[in-house]
């Protein structure tokens, strides 16, 4: 099962910090503020009950505001045979070229090949999305 990971909130942990206004987020689909080379990282912790063999962390682009392809994936293995819950992480990133802010965005899905659970905790980030400008395009 694929799923695009939503419901995203900041961090807002000791010593957080941003520049300018930061990505902006709307059912799983993140936009940029300006244009610009960005360097997009993705930690996605997965629980998992014993029924997967492995998870994925995916990102997800699309350059028309429409179509999206999958440009980066991370796989977690995990035992299916263990006969309790384990937590693994999937660390991802992507250089993305963002020419037009209107076209240019990403979102972050999520496989396995049955029911997991995303570890979601604000005040220490163990699930996150990144980006970084490197540059100007």
């Amino acid at each position: 099962t694929t799923t695009t990971v939503t419901g995203w909130s900041r961090v807002s942990g000791t010593g957080y910090g941003k520049i300018g206004t930061g990505l902006s987020e709307s059912s799983g689909v993140f936009s940029f503020g300006a244009t610009g080379i960005y360097l997009i990282n993705s930690g996605i912790t997965f629980s998992d009950n014993g029924n997967n063999n492995y998870l994925n962390n995916q990102i997800h682009v699309t350059t028309n505001n429409s179509s999206y392809g999958v440009v980066s994936q991370q796989t977690a293995y995990v035992n299916a045979d263990a006969s309790e819950t384990r937590v693994t992480a999937a660390f991802n990133q992507y250089i993305l070229d963002v020419t037009d802010t209107s076209n240019v965005k990403f979102k972050i899905r999520v496989f396995g090949q049955n029911a997991f659970t995303i570890d979601i905790d604000t005040d220490r980030a163990s699930t996150f999305v990144s980006a970084i400008k490197l540059g100007d395009t």
